[in-house]
């Protein structure tokens, strides 16, 4: 039998605590409850005195409706509490009344239901606003026609309004305080197409008070505002987060951190709309980027279709460029675009079959951030040294010719293993930078893994290393000399040997001792049989033809 799931804690408002709480706080709690919190009402009778305080009511309006609406929905709404006190405790409080609802008080039969000592302060505050007006006028006409007046037009599939008409809209909102209702369906979109043509528009609804933060959902509000200019896409002139920034910059709009990560949550499914949000980042009164990365990591970790690749992880650095956002980055790197090494047997078909994922700019990016990417690099050094050996198109050869020698010169190590890998080369071009990068630097790191083979000779029966003829040899050469001595032995392609033999021999300004070609046929014939000597000498022979 099953055990039933106990009831979740509820949190209890005790009539002790509540009476306990000053009347300042109540009236707080009560300009954003309402009267319509009959739980509250109900708690205490300090509450319920506090529901019928005139300074309470106003302030609850002007919180739930705005200061530029307040007044309307005080008239429209909630006439039954409009009294003349409360008239004045609004309009002492900032609010506002638009021309338009000025227009409308007559035409519309707004006054009826009011008493004469409210329709008297209503005039009086409409008349010091807005002197003189006609009834039968309409605002909201009369702003329609002037967005669409002839100084409007489309000019190569863009919208183009002339600065007469955009000076002339603005000053008639200026002047009639129109304002865009919140409450109004369609808001988001109607905000976004004023806004894209006229944003000077936003400093008069600064000025009056507008306040988005009265709608039930800012986040859907702010993802709404994003999408609108896929409805408007010819008429674009601002994006929507270009004028998101400015309800933020001008507190028309303000975001908390929950409200942030569910509109991260509500878009996460848009990469190039949440790249877009970073321009907003700096607006915010938290690390916005740190919210994001978080919530977008989790997400990915429980979506196994679409998983964690390098793309994804770049385009998380971008939005928070941070020393975990790298670690991410360098991890991928690692698990995901890690070569195995080949020798030289299994290497020409390794080179042959391979297919690189990285794009160039990837590359740059992995080069550039190096220093906060342990080993990410030389991963990448990897595969441009494949990419090289296995390019027959030239754009390609030499896209990678010229990522491969910035890697170089950046100090990402070669190794030996790159020797394997161009000794099957399809370019000589690919082979000859190689040789070049080898004596530009030094060869250290291929060295290194020579020396691990050269100098590892065996024990006597006293138990002291024997170092052998090659260890000394190669302790007595230049290093970098050895190096190249190295690759060219270990070069198959006969052309490719005496291309990159003759490149070197012909080097000027060099340090290193000119490589002799009878060192390298030597360096080939001592570790062959007879016969193979014989089918050698024969091969270079015809080498050494073509670079004398």
């Amino acid at each position: 039998m099953a055990v039933p799931r106990p009831a979740p804690p509820s949190i209890t408002i005790t009539t002790i605590a509540m009476e306990s709480l000053p009347v300042e706080t109540l009236s707080h709690i009560f300009a954003y409850v309402g009267s319509s919190a009959e739980a509250f009402l109900q708690t205490c009778s300090h509450f319920r005195r506090v529901s019928n305080d005139t300074s309470a009511k106003a302030d609850h309006l002007l919180v739930r409706y705005g200061r530029p609406h307040a007044v309307e929905a005080a008239i429209t709404t909630h006439v039954r509490v409009l009294t003349p006190a409360l008239l004045d405790h609004l309009f002492s409080k900032g609010a506002t009344i638009q021309r338009q609802l000025a227009q409308r008080l007559v035409r519309d039969g707004l006054l009826l239901p009011l008493s004469g000592l409210t329709i008297s302060i209503l005039y009086a505050k409409a008349r010091e606003l807005y002197g003189d007006w006609k009834n039968d006028d309409s605002d909201a006409a009369e702003l329609s026609e002037l967005r669409l007046s002839r100084g409007t037009a489309r000019i190569f599939r863009r919208l183009h309004v002339s600065p007469a008409v955009v000076k002339q809209v603005e000053t008639f909102i200026e002047r009639s305080n129109y304002c865009l209702n919140p409450a109004a369906d369609g808001f988001a979109s109607d905000l976004y197409r004023l806004l894209n043509r006229f944003p000077n528009v936003i400093l008069t609804y600064a000025k009056i008070g507008m306040d988005i933060n009265i709608l039930p959902d800012i986040p859907r509000f702010f993802v709404d505002f994003l999408h609108s200019d896929h409805f408007f896409g010819d008429f674009i002139i601002q994006r929507p987060v270009e004028l998101l920034a400015l309800l933020l910059r001008h507190n028309l709009l303000v975001l908390s951190e929950r409200q942030f990560a569910d509109i991260v949550r509500l878009l996460n499914d848009s990469r190039e709309t949440i790249a877009a949000l970073r321009a907003i980042f700096p607006l915010l009164p938290f690390k916005a980027s740190a919210i994001a990365f978080r919530i977008l990591v989790s997400d990915l970790q429980k979506d196994d279709a679409r998983g964690m690749d390098l793309s994804t992880a770049r385009w998380l650095h971008d939005i928070h460029p941070e020393p975990e956002a790298l670690e991410m980055v360098g991890n991928i790197v690692h698990q995901t675009l890690t070569i195995p090494d080949t020798d030289l047997e299994t290497s020409p078909a390794y080179v042959q079959s391979f297919s690189t994922p990285l794009y160039p700019s990837t590359c740059e990016w992995i080069l550039e951030n190096e220093r906060n990417l342990t080993g990410a690099a030389s991963i990448c050094l990897d595969h441009l040294v494949i990419t090289m050996a296995r390019a027959e198109d030239e754009a390609i050869l030499t896209q990678s010719m010229t990522l491969f020698e910035r890697y170089v010169d950046a100090g990402v190590p070669m190794t030996r293993r790159h020797v394997a890998w161009f000794s099957y080369a399809r370019s000589d071009d690919a082979i000859v930078a190689f040789v070049k990068a080898v004596e530009r630097t030094g060869g250290k790191d291929i060295i290194m893994d020579v020396e691990d083979e050269v100098g590892g000779g065996s024990a006597s029966s006293n138990g002291m290393p024997i170092i052998s003829a090659d260890a000394i040899h190669f302790q007595l050469v230049n290093p970098a000399h050895n190096a190249l001595r190295h690759i060219l032995c270990t070069i198959q392609k006969e052309r490719a040997i005496a291309i990159a033999q003759q490149n070197h021999c012909a080097r000027l300004v060099s340090p290193l001792p000119p490589t002799r070609f009878e060192d390298v046929i030597e360096d080939r014939l001592q570790y062959l049989t007879e016969d193979e000597m014989k089918q050698e000498v024969d091969k270079l022979r015809v080498v050494e033809e073509r670079v004398t």
